[in-house]
């Protein structure tokens, strides 16, 4: 059977061991940390599993869901799937929840029916989207969503009030820099599908039971191995098509080896060898985000009107009732970029964002304790400058791949992305490995 080692039990590892193991091959995932779920995991605060950034599902991520089905899981058993609506609370107060209609029907009819916009928002979100759909979500040239919104005439009232919480929610980057071909991108899927792609997926489990036990119990009973604690620290390419990777004193040797782990580490593997240099060269352009989670824990349940709220103008910008997970007396609330949480103390950031909080929702009791999680790294800057430079699961080196959100998949940096990335760089290396007759 051909072998593979996988470096990283990520999302976008574990999805590339698992298509890899279907069609035959027997893969080792080596993982440093000590446990797997990569950036998308879930750690123990007390009594609690909480996750180390508030991730959610919308219906649009197709590779999730296929997984999902494929593993014999239930969705409803995961996630509560809610019509999408966003709420959002500043200096007034807006809700909009899309119609139970086809799309762009659901979006239109939503706005102008279901919601308590402004008309002056609801005339320009109306006419950005028959605008969107006219050009097939396709730019000439990308250029930021600040400079997209402002060319299709979007308000600063409008942007600031409305696309730019939804904005950095989806992409993880300020809206002066995001791509706004990759906000396209994501928009086409939510909006110009199936209507239930517009769904929220919230999860009711902890990030570990969506999809990462499941995918490492399958590895196991295939055959494969998981080897966590095991810090990858160098490749060796060996003259008779195999590969060698080197963690503390063990040897691990396969057919091909993937690297799916961020773009730092990977490019710290990929620098001893001279044919990969453009491709070290590339992972050098890529910046990143830091994500910041607070986790406030009170001793009475709690309760928001809808189980996820945009505040605007404040240190966060969006807050988390943790009751579907069934943490009623749990509130998250979610800081997107360096610049809010740099050189802040912890008892004064909590402090800070929970005093912002109130001001919406002032009947909230004092919390009892919070936990602060800061994802320094989260993720990739999904720029306009670096669409350029994501690659391709190839490299140089014929049995040498690569593996992320961070790749050439068209998305941000999300849970889709990984999971879609790992898909294709197991069908790209399995292109020019023969599979194996023998299934795992």
């Amino acid at each position: 059977m051909p072998t593979t080692i996988v470096v990283g039990a990520g999302w976008a590892g574990l999805s590339c061991a698992y298509e890899l193991c279907k069609a035959g091959h027997t893969v080792t995932i080596l993982e440093a940390a000590p446990q797997i779920g990569g950036r998308a995991r879930t750690i123990k605060y007390g009594e609690l599993l909480l996750d180390n950034g508030q991730h959610i599902g919308i219906g649009a991520y197709q590779q999730m869901r296929q997984l999902i089905s494929d593993l014999g899981l239930q969705e409803q058993q995961l996630f509560k799937i809610l019509p999408q609506q966003l709420t959002l609370h500043g200096n007034r107060n807006f809700s909009l929840r899309f119609a139970d209609l086809p799309p762009p029907f659901n979006v239109l009819v939503g706005v102008i029916f279901k919601s308590d916009l402004p008309w002056s928002f609801k005339i320009q979100i109306c006419k950005f989207a028959y605008q969107i759909k006219k050009i097939d979500f396709r730019l000439a040239v990308d250029c930021s969503i600040l400079e997209f919104l402002t060319s299709y005439h979007q308000s600063a009232e409008i942007i600031n009030g409305f696309w730019t919480p939804l904005a950095v929610a989806i992409m993880s980057t300020p809206v002066n820099k995001a791509s706004a071909q990759v906000f396209l991108n994501v928009l086409r899927q939510v909006f110009d599908a199936s209507n239930d792609n517009s769904n929220w997926l919230l999860p009711t489990v902890d990030l570990s039971s969506i999809l990462p036990k499941h995918l490492a119990h399958y590895l196991q009973q295939s055959g494969s191995h998981i080897e966590c604690n095991q810090l990858a620290n160098m490749i060796q390419i060996n003259s008779h098509n195999s590969v060698t990777v080197h963690t503390g004193n063990s040897k691990w040797h396969a057919e091909h080896i993937v690297l799916a782990i961020p773009p730092w580490q990977a490019k710290n593997m990929l620098q001893p060898f001279s044919e990969l240099q453009a491709n070290y060269n590339a992972l050098n352009f890529f910046k990143f985000e830091a994500i910041t989670t607070l986790y406030y824990i009170f001793d009475q349940p709690i309760q928001l009107p809808y189980p996820l709220v945009g505040i605007l103008n404040a240190t966060c910008q969006w807050i988390f009732d943790r009751g579907i997970n069934g943490q009623h007396n749990v509130l998250s609330a979610i800081i997107t970029g360096l610049q809010h949480a740099n050189g802040t103390a912890g008892s004064d950031l909590q402090n800070q964002v929970f005093q912002e909080i109130l001001r919406h929702f002032p009947l909230l009791p004092q919390p009892i304790a919070c936990k602060i999680i800061c994802e320094k790294r989260a993720a990739f800057s999904c720029d306009v400058a670096i669409q350029r430079y994501r690659p391709t699961p190839s490299t140089a080196i014929k049995n040498l791949w690569l593996s992320g959100d961070y790749l050439q998949t068209g998305l941000p940096a999300t849970l889709e992305g990984a999971l879609l990335s790992g898909r294709e760089t197991a069908r790209a290396l399995l292109n020019i490995s023969p599979r194996s007759n023998q299934n795992c």
